[in-house]
């Protein structure tokens, strides 16, 4: 099997693999509990071509955008479920997800369409970055990421 279609088979089955920024040759897998252990032994195997092949996907991402959602509340959920805290702190790690998802597809909403590629880029980008911080048990780093991210998000608008 071709990395490619490595990687293509798992996003098929809603499982997305990316170079972990904290620790160089490692992979991240959300959710890692969709893999199989012939998965788990085909990653390991080619690990080495799959960084490089992700390493490229990540310089020039596509626009892609599954979900109705510009944040990926589903991986901001299973990462808080990974890293549980108490219910309540649960609860509103995620609510506060949900606010900035929802906030931040009304100001895509009214962006023009050229800026619609970089803003869902973003919203990308600061998902994946909650995500690492929320595994990393840094709750303050992902409330902030998330908001800071309609103003960023905003800045995008036309003068």
């Amino acid at each position: 099997m071709s990395v490619r279609a490595l990687v293509e088979s798992l996003a098929r089955r809603g499982i997305e693999l990316w170079p972990d920024p904290n620790s160089c040759g490692a992979i991240m897998v959300r959710p890692s509990s969709r893999l199989t252990d012939d998965d788990r032994q085909t990653i390991r195997v080619h690990k080495t071509a799959l960084l490089a092949a992700l390493a490229e996907r990540d310089r020039d991402p596509e626009p892609a955008f599954p979900s109705p959602w510009p944040l990926d509340l589903v991986a901001i959920a299973d990462a808080i479920a990974h890293e549980p805290r108490g219910p309540f702190e649960n609860d509103l790690a995620l609510s506060r997800a949900a606010r900035t998802a929802v906030e931040a597809e009304r100001i895509i909403r009214a962006l023009p369409a050229a800026a619609c590629r970089e803003a869902l880029s973003l919203c990308g980008a600061v998902s994946r970055d909650a995500v690492t911080a929320i595994c990393a048990r840094n709750y303050r780093a992902s409330y902030d990421l998330l908001d800071n991210l309609p103003q960023r998000l905003k800045a995008l608008r036309p003068q």
